[in-house]
């Protein structure tokens, strides 16, 4: 795809590809490489990227989105191999969709325009900062089967534990606590 530098978005999904270069694609907007056998997916040079979808490809370690401050949708679900994930560049990050991915810690606190979060089915997630400032605008979150986390960081603890507006739709375990400051416990 070296030569096709005005490339706006690609879907190639579902392939059995091993090695995506995408680094000369600098306009790229969306990129949609789901069900693939990729190990490195490199995005540094794609700072146009609004759209990502890298689900289920079972070799994919290590995904650095620092770059891509413009991401407005990731969908990142069920890479057994993606333990870590760092989002804090990603302002205007509105959708992440990661259920089934082995993350220890997830800090959504900078992403100040969330409205869905999926962190769901992933048994070693510890950590979950959602703390932003405007939970009210999280319309979807679901965090249920999260057996190691024991606290869901928030920006009202009580209106969070009593099930209030926004967090009335809120999935969780039954053992999970949600806290303003879940360090202090």
């Amino acid at each position: 795809l070296s030569q096709n530098t005005v490339l706006g978005n690609l879907n190639c999904g579902r392939n059995q590809l091993a090695i995506l270069d995408v680094g000369n694609n600098l306009v790229l907007n969306v990129l949609s490489c789901d069900g693939n056998l990729i190990s490195n997916l490199d995005l540094d040079n794609n700072t146009a990227l609004t759209e990502l979808n890298c689900a289920s490809n079972p070799l994919l370690s290590y995904l650095d989105l620092t770059n891509n401050t413009n991401l407005i949708e990731l969908w990142c679900y069920s890479n057994p191999l993606l333990t870590s994930l760092d989002l804090s560049n990603n302002t205007a990050l509105e959708l992440f969709y990661g259920p089934e991915t082995p993350f220890t810690s997830l800090d959504f606190s900078e992403n100040i325009v969330l409205t869905v979060v999926n962190c769901s089915y992933n048994p070693l997630l510890t950590s979950l900062n959602v703390k932003n400032g405007n939970n009210a605008s999280i319309i979807g979150f679901d965090a249920r089967n999260c057996f190691g986390l024991d606290c869901i960081q928030v920006d009202d603890e009580t209106a969070a534990n009593d099930s209030q507006t926004p967090y009335t739709n809120w999935i969780k375990d039954v053992s999970t606590i949600y806290s303003e400051d879940c360090t202090a416990l």
